[in-house]
């Protein structure tokens, strides 16, 4: 039998809790800080969160999480949440970027276990700022913890220098590049280009973390989003990072294991979910628990998805190949059981984050007990709010054994993509155009100087698309033929002007 439920001890008394009282938990401190915090939390939030009293009872008797670590983690929730950003090293010098947000008058401290990440804050009149009416992409960057105004309206953030990310959020891409940098952990040949793939990519805090990295020592990445207005941040933020080396398919992420099974050296499974980590930014983000029956349906059902979107990266993943689950939620059917589940598979591997990413005891609180337990469960890393003053976060790597084979799934023939090519004077031109756009900082340092033509491909209705550099292999070719486009949009022929070139937004 799987484990499906958690090995909570004392499940008639969490019943009993449950229903004896439907009253939340408020989240103030102690010792006589609550007006003050109650003051910035009104600020902050639409409201002062609530903690129903069966999901503290959850975090006792399931996760550990008891006594004074839970006061901690109460009084930790109550805060603002740091704010916090990603360099892009293909837009950015890191020492020239920092230097200029320096001198704009933010204050930086490092991320720990994020090299290119940077917790941040400003002077209030910066952070007041000039507002305007919201796009699509400030909505998708709030989402992941950008300060609306002082970044997001921002040049460094305009032009794809920076990504305003939550500290925690950049763990799961940290330790699935650590695994692979690990000598002769993934089994990767020397001098062969990496295949990655986000199989729930939006908006793309973490895809244009990995494709970030993967373009620097090449290789190709596929983004997987299957909701069409999450895809279209997702490809406003992929261009505006200078993302190259990329597919974007818009596929249900159950059935993609299916069309390239073994295809990948590493997989991130960063799958959806109930979101309870995000309390310090999204003050109903614990509602659902307020009626017990109803968030148990919720959480089955999310858990259900998950499994399903799991159990396909795992199909996905090459032997040898590393595979990451990640979540934001805070509970043990989204997190520690999914990995108990692919444990019971057999040839799963399981990698300590921890390690990979050589953190410090002190950095996740592993070394004072009362900050609970980081996870019971091999494999896996539980980032706590009151640990590492950041949002809840979980974080669980594995390696699939070189002897373990995928079931072969019966599939139709691979279609054939064809392009009719550039001829090496249109694509002197598109450079030329390309090089402008640089100039203005809105295209990555030299993207397509030394690309041959035959990387640039001409569609019919004019539009020229810069293919992704690695050979895709036949593995590779279907999902190909899924990709929303068949490269990154780089320019377009305006027929009804003479056919002049434009470059593309």
């Amino acid at each position: 039998m799987r484990p499906l439920s958690p090995p909570c001890s004392q499940a008639t008394s969490l019943r009993a809790l449950a229903s004896a009282t439907s009253q939340p938990v408020g989240l103030q401190a102690p010792f006589g800080e609550r007006q003050g915090q109650r003051r910035r939390q009104n600020a902050t939030l639409r409201r002062p969160p609530q903690v129903p009293r069966v999901f503290l009872a959850h975090l006792s008797s399931c996760l550990g999480l008891l006594g004074l670590a839970q006061r901690r983690f109460l009084r930790a929730c109550a805060r603002p949440v740091r704010r916090s950003f990603r360099g892009n090293r293909l837009k950015a010098e890191q020492a020239s970027l920092l230097g200029r947000l320096l001198e704009a008058g933010f204050t930086l401290e490092p991320v720990p276990w994020c090299a290119d990440g940077f917790f941040h804050s400003g002077s209030e009149a910066q952070l007041r700022g000039r507002r305007s009416q919201r796009t699509v992409d400030e909505v998708a960057a709030a989402e992941e913890g950008l300060p609306e105004v002082a970044f997001g309206l921002a040049r460094p953030h305009l032009t794809g220098e920076v990504y305003g990310q939550e500290s925690t959020s950049m763990l799961p891409a940290e330790v699935l590049k650590a695994a692979l940098l690990t000598p002769g952990l993934a089994g990767q040949s020397p001098g062969s280009s990496l295949r990655i793939l986000d199989l729930c990519a939006a908006p793309g805090s973490k895809t244009t973390q990995l494709g970030d990295w993967l373009q620097t020592i090449g290789g190709l990445l596929v983004a997987n989003e299957p909701d069409a207005a999450r895809h279209r941040v997702l490809r406003s933020n992929l261009l505006r990072a200078g993302i190259v080396d990329c597919i974007r398919t818009r596929l249900d992420g159950r059935r993609l294991g299916d069309l390239a099974p073994e295809a990948f050296d590493a997989v991130l499974v960063d799958a959806p979910c109930s979101g309870e980590g995000n309390i310090r930014k999204a003050s109903d983000a614990l509602d659902a628990w307020a009626d017990p029956d109803q968030g148990q349906r919720r959480r089955r059902a999310w858990s259900e998805l998950q499994w399903e979107l799991l159990q396909s990266g795992w199909r996905a993943l090459r032997p040898g190949g590393v595979l990451v689950y990640s979540t934001c939620a805070l509970n043990w059917e989204e997190d520690e059981a999914q990995v108990l589940r692919l444990l019971e598979l057999g040839g799963v591997e399981p990698l300590d984050p921890a390690q990979l990413l050589r953190l410090r005891g002190d950095v996740l609180g592993a070394a004072q007990p009362d900050l609970g337990p980081a996870s019971s469960v091999p494999g896996c890393l539980r980032a706590w709010p009151h640990a590492l003053d950041a949002e809840g976060f979980f974080v669980s790597c594995f390696r699939k054994a070189a002897g373990t084979a995928t079931e072969p799934v019966p599939g139709g023939a691979l279609e054939e993509q064809t392009f009719r090519l550039l001829d090496e004077e249109s694509a002197e031109e598109v450079r030329e155009l390309a090089r402008s756009a640089q100039r203005l900082g809105f295209w990555p340092p030299e993207p397509l100087d030394g690309r041959p033509a035959r990387r640039l491909a001409l569609e019919e209705d004019g539009r020229i698309f810069l293919l992704p550099g690695p050979e895709l292999g036949r593995a590779l070719q279907r999902l190909a033929c899924e990709a929303e486009e068949p490269g990154v949009l780089v320019a377009s022929r305006d027929k009804a002007n003479g056919g002049d070139l434009q470059i593309s937004e």
